[in-house]
């Protein structure tokens, strides 16, 4: 019978190393390459926008996602998002956590947190239970953080206490 494809036998083994550098960003199983303030939850699920590309649309999914390029539209992760530093998003981006160290316009929604890195910019609004902003981040826009009152308080009071 004929082989369109020729004949093959396997008569050697494969190599049990791959000739490669032993530079660690060059490693398929490790997240060294990546400048991310979480870079330590990743894991090898983590979905990874690369610098270089480019997403129009909505992004959703599970788990955590990476960004380094960018991204146009939506993101809708339940998960960690990380934008990378370089990274741009014109986007709204609703996730569990969100680290931001690159530049994003539109709304960031966190059920949990956001932190803005050094050199991040955000334009737009900010809602999360607990923000962090680094000294030299940027937000032009909105921030909103829930306020939960103690038991028996009706509302804030709407000037300081005398004395301050």
């Amino acid at each position: 019978m004929a082989r369109p494809w020729g004949r093959f036998s396997a008569t050697r083994r494969a190599p049990e190393r791959l000739d490669t550098p032993e530079d660690p960003r060059h490693r398929a199983d490790t997240f060294e390459h990546l400048s991310l303030p979480w870079r330590s939850r990743l894991d090898h699920n983590a979905t990874v926008v690369s610098s270089g590309i480019v997403i129009s649309g909505t992004v959703t999914g599970t788990g955590p996602l990476a960004i380094g390029g960018r991204v146009d539209g939506r993101v809708l992760v339940d998960g960690d998002v990380s934008v990378a530093a370089g990274a741009r998003c014109e986007a709204n981006i609703q996730a569990e956590h969100i680290d931001v160290s690159g530049a994003v316009k539109g709304e960031i929604k966190a059920a949990s947190a956001v932190t803005l890195g050094a050199g991040a910019t955000v334009e737009g609004s900010v809602d999360a239970k607990r923000v962090e902003i680094d000294p030299k981040a940027t937000l032009k826009g909105r921030l909103v953080m829930p306020i939960t009152l103690p038991r028996g308080v009706k509302a804030l009071p709407t000037r300081a206490p005398s004395g301050w």
